[in-house]
């Protein structure tokens, strides 16, 4: 039974193997090390490989802890101590830069346990696995692998492309055209993963991944990529049957454990405390027994963030009485009253207390904001977080769709229904009738910063949308973009160094 997934066990056979598969000049059997060949013989052997391709969207590099800071780097959130994003959040970046070498390393690592599956299960004898377990397993290794070429060509553009495994001697290939890496993980998706994976998982196999997570990610690759009339067609087939997705009704309670495995989520990485690695580093417990302290103090929502965040009535607070002064700054006596309730789910404030009126933390006139979603109040201390990530979720396919219809007809009425429909659960007012698409466009925008806030999808958006540039705000020399050089990151130098294929291309564009 798959309540959860418990990546170590299965991971260290993945990490034992792959080592053992190339030898260049010694090919000597070790009788304490179990071989490959003599590993993929049995269905169980498949589900240890694919949960090792999980178990490598776990680690700290990815959803264990720096994924969802992706938002440092643009205008949500801001770096205050450690260096893991600020040398990119002042522009002062290189192909040195240890943040992008490790960003990299830990999507290929995914593409690389992802390709070892997709070709050692292939190879399992029908006598030792079913032909359908043996394609679902396939087509799950093939989406996650998906998933992470999906980031890196927002990220750095053109990459190189794997069909294959490589082992520790391998050479590395040379960066494929972004628009060729696209088109091979749509295709990818249309012809060995949506076919093969179930409408719906079932209690025991949670963790496994769904046909609607797939067809999500086909439609978010259509929509980055301004394919907006199949960006629309494949994203409203979510809406409908046989899928029965739905918003989680408590925006707030969705990122808790009550939230795990909801009807909003199409996929997530799960986590359990305990046990070795089986943990995150994420989420935010504070203990309400100790004296109050700053959470995460390693980064920091932006005042734009929360000033951006509207009044109840659909005003920003410039505009609204419900905010009192007409001012572009926090400075009404109440500020975090009648706001947009994704406010103060996301974002601890100065009005954050426990039941019993004791602040939960160290609030201060330099330390306005911290990070709030994914916390819990807790007297409980974990080593290693229980908190599952949530890296596609129903609210994310009513955007792409409203966004891709908005883009290819206007905003015509499933447009409105979409956005309002993830505005409704948050008890915010409806959008306008008439609006342009321009308009439309702005509001779709918007929308997708206030709900996705700390989520990891702010940076990725004002990529694809080419407004980093105007978007990002100038702090004291801190928050720094150089356009258009910094749209694409640099190859990292220690792959120049040893990928001579790569190296003979050269660098992204105004880098070197």
């Amino acid at each position: 039974m798959i309540s959860r997934i418990y990546f170590v066990f299965f991971c260290s056979f993945a990490v034992l193997l792959y080592t053992s598969c190339s030898k260049k000049y010694l090919d000597v059997d070790n009788p304490n090390q179990m071989r490959d060949d003599d590993y993929w013989n049995s269905e169980l052997d498949a589900l240890a490989g694919l949960y090792g391709v999980l178990d490598a969207f776990q680690h700290n590099q990815m959803t264990g802890k720096f994924y969802r800071e992706f938002d440092n780097i643009s205008d949500n959130a801001i770096t205050i101590n450690g260096n893991n994003w600020n040398e990119i959040e002042s522009s002062f970046h290189t192909p040195l830069t240890g943040r992008i070498l490790n960003q990299w390393k830990a999507y290929y690592n995914i593409i690389n346990r992802a390709n070892l599956v997709i070709n050692r299960v292939g190879n399992i004898t029908e006598d030792k696995i079913s032909e359908a377990s043996k394609k679902r397993i396939m087509a799950e290794a093939a989406f996650l692998k998906a998933y992470a070429y999906q980031d890196m060509t927002v990220l750095w553009g053109s990459v190189p492309l794997y069909d294959r495994p490589l082992a520790a001697f391998d050479e590395g290939v040379g960066a494929t055209d972004k628009h060729d890496v696209v088109l091979a993980m749509e295709e990818l998706l249309q012809t060995d993963v949506i076919p093969n994976l179930p409408v719906s998982i079932s209690a025991a196999e949670k963790g496994r991944i769904s046909r609607g997570a797939a067809v999500a990610l086909l439609g978010k690759y259509y929509l980055f990529n301004k394919n907006y009339k199949e960006a629309a067609r494949v994203l409203k087939e979510l809406m409908e049957a046989p899928y029965t997705y739905s918003l989680y009704p408590n925006y707030g309670e969705l990122f808790t454990l009550a939230g795990e495995f909801s009807q909003e989520n199409l996929f997530e990485i799960n986590f359990e405390t305990g046990g070795i690695d089986n943990g995150e580093s994420f989420s935010i417990q504070i203990d309400t027994t100790k004296a109050p302290l700053v959470p995460q103090i390693y980064w920091r929502p932006t005042p734009s963030l929360v000033n951006s965040y509207l009044c109840t009535d659909g005003k920003p607070i410039a505009a609204s009485a419900l905010y009192g002064s007409r001012s572009p700054l926090y400075k009404a006596a109440t500020p975090y009253e009648s706001r947009d309730p994704r406010l103060e789910a996301s974002i601890f404030t100065n009005a954050d207390n426990t039941p019993g009126g004791k602040k939960v933390w160290a609030y201060t006139n330099n330390i306005r904001f911290a990070p709030k979603k994914y916390s819990m109040i807790t007297s409980t201390q974990y080593n290693g977080g229980p908190q599952n990530y949530y890296m596609i979720r129903y609210a994310e396919v009513l955007l792409m769709y409203a966004e891709a219809r908005n883009e290819d007809a206007g905003p015509d009425q499933s447009v409105y229904d979409a956005v309002n429909e993830v505005r409704s659960r948050v008890h915010m007012p409806a959008y306008p009738t008439g609006l342009s698409q321009e308009k439309m466009r702005d509001y779709i925008r918007d929308e997708r910063r206030w709900e996705f806030a700390l989520e990891h999808q702010r940076y990725f958006d004002i990529i694809r949308w080419r407004i980093a540039d105007i978007t990002i705000p100038p702090i004291g020399g801190v928050k720094v973009f150089t356009s258009p050089r910094d749209y694409l990151w640099p190859y990292p130098q220690a792959e120049m160094d040893n990928n001579a294929a790569l190296r003979t291309q050269g660098q992204n564009e105004g880098w070197r």
